[in-house]
């Protein structure tokens, strides 16, 4: 194929021209109650995985959030003591629930060091974008707390929003009453609407996810050499369950 990017629709398009002469063909050699019979079955399986997929993005069904620990700087930024930093350096593998994840450090700090430090500690190892189901909720409530966010910084207008992955900067830019420009780092062939000499030159925002954060950061300072500066966090919740945290920069001039 042609471009730097494949392009999916092509295995799209595959996929139901299979279907198509598959159907076309049973339609000959399989009697017609039989067709209905095995269509009925699909359907009815395929409707109750749908609903069981919308009932568990909406109201998860199971504990299954990974926790790795990865940004150490905001911790240290948070205040959490060089001894306590110490020993989390030695976590090096990832946990795949809440309550795993809360027992691991219970073996590991202090009972004093728990109590304080734990919400703090498991809110940034918390792997939210992981969920790809979770990652399709409340971009509007994001995109609106955004907006305050760069409004109450004296940055109502941006033209560009930049971040790691494509993924986080577009969502974004839909949502953001100006519809900036989304500039991805990990993906540069998508930045032909946002070159990077004008990412540099015009009012531009930085935005990571918390977790993501410090390799973000190291990634941005490689490519753009620009210094940037804390704007504020965004947290966005549905009910008690927290959907993303993102932590948002301008870019300097």
């Amino acid at each position: 194929m042609k471009g730097t990017i494949s392009d999916p629709h092509w295995a799209n398009l595959a996929y139901i021209g299979i279907a198509i002469l598959l159907g076309n063909e049973l339609l000959y050699q399989v009697k017609r109650k039989t067709i209905y019979i095995v269509i009925t079955t699909g359907l009815v399986v395929n409707a109750a995985l749908i609903g069981t997929v919308l009932m568990h993005t909406l109201s998860p069904l199971i504990d299954w959030m990974p926790h790795e620990l990865k940004n150490f700087q905001y911790l240290k930024q948070q205040g959490l003591p060089d001894t306590t930093l110490l020993k989390l350096n030695k976590i090096d593998e990832r946990f795949y629930s809440s309550e795993q994840y809360i027992r691991h450090l219970k073996d590991l700090l202090t009972p004093e060091e728990f109590q304080i430090h734990s919400e703090l500690i498991q809110k940034s190892a918390m792997d939210l974008s992981a969920d790809r189901l979770t990652r399709v909720l409340k971009w509007d409530r994001t995109g609106r707390q955004l907006q305050n966010l760069l409004e109450q910084n004296e940055l109502p207008h941006i033209s560009y929003v930049v971040s790691r992955e494509y993924q986080l900067s577009s969502a974004l830019s839909f949502y953001l009453t100006d519809r900036p420009w989304p500039h991805s780092i990990e993906k540069p062939e998508r930045n032909l609407w946002s070159p990077i000499e004008k990412v540099k030159s015009e009012q531009s925002i930085f935005v990571c996810e918390l977790q993501e954060c410090q390799g973000a950061l190291e990634d941005f300072y490689q490519r753009f050499k620009m210094n940037l500066n804390y704007l504020g966090e965004v947290e966005t919740r549905s009910r008690k369950r927290l959907i993303r945290i993102l932590q948002v920069y301008s870019i300097g001039h």
